[in-house]
Order: C-alpha cells, then structure tokens, then sequence
C-alpha cells in the first residue's frame, strides 16, 4: 500500500492556500519523464481554486527507485 502525498497549493490569483491528496486527483493533464532511464516522472494536474475559481496548475515530482 502507497502513503499518501498532500500537496499544498497557493492559488496564483488570490493567495488561497489549501491541500489535496494527490492520490485522490485522478489522472494527470499531461505526464513528463526525465532522465536518461526515466527515473524521474513529473505529473502536471488542473486545479480549481476553492476560493476565486482560477485554474491553477500542480506539477507533482515521482522519482523511480530501482532496487526499492
């Protein structure tokens, strides 16, 4: 079983500050993998503020661990 990862977001119209989990976002707006063995794999989520309704954009940092 995976732990969970929150994830604080600061809207970059208004300032709201809030958190999500990011197991809960569902699936990415795009994926990224870096690295010469893709070791490293960025996930980029559309989030709506809370507060004022701007989209707002979260990129999230996995990093592959072989031998894990």
């Amino acid at each position: 079983m995976s732990k969970s990862v929150v994830q604080t977001v600061i809207c970059i119209r208004c300032g709201h500050r809030w958190t999500v989990d990011v197991a809960a976002l569902g699936k990415p707006e795009r994926t990224l993998y870096k690295g010469q063995q893709r070791a490293t794999r960025v996930e980029t989520f559309r989030l709506v503020c809370p507060n004022d309704g701007t989209v707002n954009m979260l990129d999230v940092t996995f990093e592959e661990r072989h031998n894990a």
